[in-house]
């Protein structure tokens, strides 16, 4: 199982053995109804991810990506990297707490492809 996030939108994706589609669904209706965020985790992620904004800084081609998005997009969201920068990130932690509450609040609209079958559901009333 994974989620991933874009500028646009989340996405999902899980994997599963047909015998343990029955487990499989319920941890995955409990990952979209109850996410946790772990502090553990999310510490782990976010050092991650800072220390690949760090490397970016000084890859060529992402310089070059950077600098073609703003003479696109100008000062749009689209002409910042979608890991954000070291100063939002570090921003990111103050307000991590406010975004997480409002996402609990949220409507999910999700869909199940491949094998899973139609009474499949991810609401939390199963």
């Amino acid at each position: 199982m994974s989620f991933g996030a874009q500028r646009d939108g989340i996405n999902g994706s899980m994997r599963m053995l047909s015998e343990q589609q029955d487990a499989a669904i319920d941890l995955l209706r409990l990952a979209v109804n109850r996410p946790r965020f772990d502090q553990e985790a999310v510490d782990r992620i976010r050092a991650q991810i800072f220390c690949g904004i760090i490397a970016n800084e000084r890859d060529p081609e992402t310089i070059a990506q950077g600098k073609w998005r703003r003479a696109i997009y100008g000062t749009l969201p689209y002409s910042r990297p979608d890991e954000g920068t070291k100063v939002s990130r570090i921003c990111l932690k103050a307000r991590g707490a406010v975004f997480a509450g409002l996402a609990r609040h949220l409507p999910v609209q999700a869909s199940l492809l491949g094998c899973a079958p139609p009474q499949a559901s991810l609401s939390s009333s199963g």
